[in-house]
């Protein structure tokens, strides 16, 4: 899910994706326009803030009767979607692990 995650933004904003033997989805960092990782940079940033387990608990509150939404904070599915940001956004910001 978190190579998806990573494929699926790349995709939506136009850029080529490149994906590693290991299932590591990037771009090509040097041929991509500054212009276009920066607005990357911007969307990651939002879907970070989005995905964010604290920010998963406050969701619904209604819902649960008003406490934390605990299901949601702990569902793997989100957790790789959040991660897979994360990844993806450490790559764009040049700080390729």
């Amino acid at each position: 899910m978190q190579a998806n995650t990573a494929l699926f933004f790349l995709m939506a904003l136009g850029l080529n994706a490149t994906i590693s033997e290991f299932g590591a989805v990037t771009f090509d960092h040097a041929a991509t326009p500054e212009a276009d990782v920066r607005a990357l940079l911007g969307v990651l940033k939002k879907e970070k803030l989005r995905w964010h387990s604290d920010r998963l608990g406050r969701r619904n509150e209604e819902i649960v009767g008003g406490g934390l939404n605990e299901a949601l904070q702990r569902d793997e599915r989100a957790r790789a979607v959040f991660h897979g940001v994360c990844a993806l956004m450490e790559f764009a910001l040049g700080r390729e692990e």
